[in-house]
């Protein structure tokens, strides 16, 4: 049996990867996207990522 995913789910963001990138590692925009949480990681590969 293959140990596939049962969901794809897919979301178009219409905005520039920069703007988008932002978001994601921005805490004051995060906490906007992110029910008042901060997020926090170095944004290396492989890092953690705390909420």
């Amino acid at each position: 049996m293959e140990n596939r995913p049962r969901h794809i789910n897919r979301i178009a963001i219409k905005a520039k990867p920069e703007r988008i990138w932002d978001a994601i590692t921005n805490t004051e925009m995060t906490s906007k996207f992110w029910f008042n949480c901060e997020v926090r990681s170095t944004w290396e590969m492989d890092s953690a990522i705390e909420l």
